[in-house]
């Protein structure tokens, strides 16, 4: 049932079996849809969609659907108005059952209009403080996720400072000093990588973020994020190729690096020693194809599901997350398929007129 109220249009459910009860709501908001007989199936009906009040009948059973229309509705305002005899004692069982609002019996049809349009206006007034409030509660959230990301990831390349400072300390004039110097620095690199890397989730979650599309080619691109992650490759002796002809699409060439870089240097840390990464370009008709596949060992259904979500599992598969995020902020998408012969391929596919 649907019904202007305050030039605002109001989703109303009636639970009752009355005749008389649902023919008084229907001539004082409009035709009487949904109507619940059952109070048992209230709970799914609101879980399905945004309510805005609620009448029930108080002396069919209707109360026993208030906790569960509660709970299904979540934190959103919803006004629960009762109708039952005039007595204290329904009144105060009502009450206590959680109702809102108790009309009497027989129910007057402009009383209940008068009573909707009040409670319309009381949901549009909190309605907003009640939204402001899920979103700090989100945010905590998120904050909470990140220190926790923050604790566990940080660890290593602060460590590797910390020990390559105290060898310096102990003796500058080392000739490896320089030797020394130089991963610190490249383990600040990576700390300042990682913060950087947080701070765009965070602007992800928050949709913030703002692109800054050109005209990009993104076999070059490939190849840099595989430039990128060479060092780390030819320590554990994985082959790197990249195969495919230059192609051309429309993204933001910085955040596209970066999830080329993150989904590289996954396959790499997933590939096994000597094994093999190879990254593909390809044009479909009206998008772009990457694909970084790796030789390492399959992935079963769940880590595949999970494997672009914050907790995902996989062994060395961290930073999908990230990478996901940025596909999809780019209209694109991301999935992950077995390779043939064995590892995982991960497709990136991203829209090619922009």
């Amino acid at each position: 049932m649907d019904v202007v109220l305050e030039r605002e249009a109001v989703h109303i459910l009636v639970v009752a079996d009355r005749d008389e009860l649902i023919a008084a709501v229907g001539a004082a908001l409009g035709p009487p849809a949904p109507v619940v007989a059952d109070p048992a199936a209230a709970e799914g009906v609101a879980s399905a969609g945004d309510l805005a009040l609620v009448v029930l009948d108080a002396t069919d059973g209707g109360l026993s659907a208030v906790a569960a229309l509660r709970r299904a509705h979540g934190e959103a305002p919803l006004p629960i108005l009762a109708v039952g005899p005039d007595t204290a004692d329904h009144r105060a069982r009502a009450h206590a059952a959680g109702v809102d609002d108790y009309l009497a019996a027989p129910l007057d049809p402009a009383r209940l209009r008068e009573r909707a349009a009040v409670w319309a206006r009381w949901r549009a007034a909190v309605a907003a403080p009640t939204a402001r409030l899920a979103d700090a509660r989100r945010l905590a959230q998120l904050e909470d996720e990140l220190a926790r990301r923050i604790a566990h990831d940080l660890i290593a390349p602060v460590a590797g400072v910390d020990g390559f400072l105290r060898l310096l300390a102990r003796d500058p004039a080392d000739p490896e000093a320089p030797e020394m110097i130089g991963q610190a620095l490249q383990a600040v690199t990576a700390l300042r990588t990682l913060v950087e890397d947080l701070r765009r989730i965070r602007e992800l979650e928050d949709g913030t973020l703002a692109p800054h599309p050109a005209a990009v080619e993104l076999r070059a691109l490939v190849a840099a994020a595989v430039d990128a992650a060479a060092p780390a490759a030819a320590r554990r002796l994985v082959t790197l190729t990249v195969v495919g002809e230059p192609l051309e699409a429309r993204a933001d060439p910085l955040l596209l690096g970066r999830a080329l870089e993150l989904l590289v240097a996954s396959a790499v840390r997933a590939a096994p020693r000597r094994g093999a990464v190879t990254a593909t370009i390809a044009a479909a008709p009206t998008a772009a194809v990457i694909e970084i596949a790796d030789s390492g060992a399959p992935l079963d259904p769940a880590q595949r599901a999970a494997l672009f979500t914050r907790h995902a599992s996989a062994p060395g598969r961290g930073g999908l997350y990230l990478a996901g995020r940025i596909a999809a902020l780019h209209g694109g998408a991301i999935a992950a398929d077995d390779r043939a012969g064995g590892g995982t391929v991960v497709r990136l596919t991203l829209p090619r007129g922009g």
